[in-house]
């Protein structure tokens, strides 16, 4: 093969997603508590998934802090709740500015295994909600996880 020596060079962008679980839009409350307070916080998920969830709270926690979050979620006709030891990943300040929360990727730390099989149900019901109750004259034909780049969702 020949090498290129700076023929044929394309700018551009390429978004590699290395998650490795589907992501859903999930808005739901959690409380949770870092062990050092001693008070319970509140925040609120933007998306799940099997690995972790992305919340918006109001306190600032440093990255690398673990986190006990218990998240409360309608199942069926009942309410569930599962408690998740999670870790936080990574924290962006600007949303502080323009929605008084920081937005935190929190990842799970080893989920008991009847709270994995209830998120899994959780995520189930919800492709099953988007399918049945999602117009088709809407436009929002998005089924299932998320798209790879988030400025793809309509």
């Amino acid at each position: 093969m020949v090498p290129d020596k700076g023929r044929n060079k394309r700018a551009g962008v390429v978004w590699v997603d290395r998650r490795r679980h589907c992501r859903y839009l999930l808005e739901i409350p959690i409380d949770w508590t870092d062990g050092k307070v001693g008070g319970v916080s509140t925040g609120l998920t933007s998306n799940a998934s099997e690995g972790g969830i992305m919340a918006f709270m109001g306190e600032r926690v440093e990255v690398g802090t673990a986190l006990n979050v218990t998240l409360v979620f309608r199942l069926g006709f009942s309410l569930a709740s599962m408690e998740a030891p999670s870790v936080v990943v990574w924290r962006e300040d600007v949303w502080k500015e323009y929605l008084g929360s920081y937005r935190y990727g929190l990842r799970f730390l080893g989920l008991d295994p009847a709270d994995l099989r209830r998120l899994r149900r959780l995520f189930g019901n919800l492709e099953r909600q988007e399918t049945l109750y999602v117009p088709v004259h809407s436009g929002l034909t998005q089924t299932g996880p998320l798209p790879l780049n988030p400025l793809d969702h309509p």
